[in-house]
């Protein structure tokens, strides 16, 4: 991937976050033009999530550069021949520029649809549609997050029944059970979020942080649909 320009910028400062990025503008492997993206060259995290959701200045992830003209996304250095040729036909079909003109589908919903069509092995995507739901932030729970999260569940518990993994597949799958757990917890679905943070409890050999799946069963007996930060943890059982 030839780098045609890249230029350094501080990002302006917002209540909500600010960074350090560095703009990137390259040559577009599909069609004709050019993908423009930022790497992002420091940021601050000062907590994180029940659904790890990083806090602090510029945690938020950014998605590969996207090629302006067709919504392709470089997700990677290189590309063959016969790379090119299946991508091409997907990216230009009505399915996936339907997708491009849609204002409400992310950048990483897009670049999750563009891994699956290529048959990569879902382990190395899944996260993609998770981001999705980090949109919504520490805001209380909505129509708008119970759909996307309605979404994800639909996508993960796929994951859990599913032969296409790698042979050490457990410690992914330990953590697909956890989100699958928050993920029902925060739209009241308590009973299905009891037994996916059991799975997870069960089959967690310090994969995951023990506080993690404690904090998360406490809420869950409590039947506790809100936004929380794994620090108040003592707070809220103490």
């Amino acid at each position: 991937m030839k780098c045609l320009l890249t230029l350094w910028l501080i990002l302006f400062t917002l209540t909500s976050w600010a960074g350090t990025s560095q703009l990137i503008i390259i040559d577009c492997p599909i069609g004709e033009g050019k993908a423009v993206g930022e790497f992002r060259t420091s940021y601050s995290q000062f907590n994180t999530g029940l659904d790890f959701l990083p806090i602090g200045p510029g945690a938020f992830p950014v998605p590969p550069p996207e090629c302006k003209e067709n919504g392709f996304f470089v997700y990677k250095e290189d590309f063959s021949e016969d790379e090119i040729k299946k991508l091409e036909n997907f990216i230009f079909s009505d399915d996936y520029q339907n997708l491009v003109k849609n204002e409400n589908v992310s950048s990483f919903f897009k670049l999750a649809k563009i891994y699956e069509y290529m048959e990569y092995p879902i382990l190395d995507y899944y996260d993609l549609y998770f981001i999705d739901i980090w949109e919504f932030g520490e805001a209380e729970n909505s129509e708008e997050y119970k759909k996307t999260a309605d979404q994800i569940i639909s996508k993960y518990e796929k994951i859990t029944v599913t032969n296409d993994l790698y042979p050490d597949s457990r410690k992914p799958l330990v953590y697909i059970h956890y989100l699958l757990a928050e993920l029902y917890r925060r739209t009241g679905k308590f009973e299905k979020a009891a037994e996916k943070i059991k799975w997870a409890s069960k089959n967690n050999y310090n994969d995951l942080n023990e506080d993690f799946i404690e904090f998360q069963r406490y809420l869950i007996n409590k039947k506790n649909s809100k936004f929380y930060l794994i620090w108040q943890r003592h707070e809220i059982i103490n």
